[in-house]
């Protein structure tokens, strides 16, 4: 049984010259959250243009759009380099079967991951958050860290308000580093992508590793207090609502929409899905098994 709010409009971006592929699934039902995907320095040295795809907009039929929301870095941290490098924590292990998921990107067919060899930084922006917000976050940190193998690190509180043009790289805020992965709670009026009855946005920040490839660096997670606190309001909101962390936080670490609703990457929010299901857990479990870069 299907929610008939919005979930999310997905957007697919392709970089030229050197674009990565992207694999999507058109949702089968009216989506209600929004995955996209930013590639940063894919050339330092190139031109870099943007198509931004969106599956669903207004009117109803597919159309390629420019998306103002999606920037690249103008600039990258200093090269760190990593001496034998080793995971942080146990490769996970998938479950058996095959398939149920899908990558947001891939370069040479293979899914464009984070390194598991280096933590994963995140701050929240608590302005707005929901009552038992972060212990719901917290939980669902925790099962991604377990099925994923990633190391997250809570840097603590940010003022860093969410944007579409999220920088991966800020300095002045952050230091000389990647910024970590922003977790806001926000409303409609301050984020406009998520007007009617869209309830979050989020999206990985991937980047070229000279001579060893992509990986991803950071990324941004919006979601809308005032729709999920009344949500969760309502016999089993709180379900519902972790839900929605777990599919934001699902695109956070790479994974696409899949169109099976027993699925937490399915784009709508289905009653009776209080899990990752066993197709989102081989994804997770492949998204965490990215290779370790000796330079970063």
């Amino acid at each position: 049984m299907s929610d008939a709010n919005e979930l999310d409009s997905y957007f697919a971006v392709q970089v030229a010259p050197a674009p990565l592929s992207t694999d999507f699934l058109i949702p089968t039902r009216t989506p209600r959250r929004w995955g996209r995907v930013v590639v940063v320095a894919v050339l330092l040295a190139a031109m870099t243009t943007v198509a931004a795809v969106q599956l669903h907009p207004p009117a109803g039929a597919a159309a390629a759009t420019p998306d103002g929301g999606i920037s690249f870095a103008k600039a990258r941290p200093p090269v760190q380099n990593f001496s034998n490098p080793a995971r942080l924590l146990p490769a996970p292990v998938a479950p058996p079967g095959v398939g149920g998921w899908t990558p947001l990107l891939t370069r040479n067919s293979a899914p464009v991951t984070w390194d598991p060899c280096q933590p994963i930084h995140f701050v929240v922006r608590p302005d707005g958050q929901i009552p038992s917000g972060r212990a719901m976050l917290d939980q669902v940190m925790g099962e991604l860290s377990q099925a994923t193998g990633l190391l997250f690190i809570d840097d603590g509180a940010t003022t860093e308000a969410p944007s579409r043009g999220h920088n991966p790289y800020q300095p002045a805020r952050y230091g000389k580093k990647w910024a970590p992965v922003l977790i806001a709670w926000t409303t409609p009026a301050e984020d406009p992508v998520l007007a009617g009855d869209v309830v979050g946005s989020a999206g990985p920040e991937a980047t070229t590793i000279a001579g060893q490839g992509e990986r991803i660096v950071s990324g941004s997670v919006a979601f809308d207090a005032p729709d999920l606190e009344a949500q969760l309001a309502q016999p089993g909101g709180g379900v519902l609502v972790e839900q929605v962390m777990r599919h934001e936080l699902g695109h956070i670490v790479g994974l696409g929409h899949v169109d099976d609703p027993s699925q937490v990457m399915n784009p709508s929010e289905v009653v009776g899905v209080n899990d990752y299901g066993l197709g989102d857990r081989r994804g997770l479990a492949a998204m965490g098994s990215g290779r370790c870069f000796t330079k970063g």
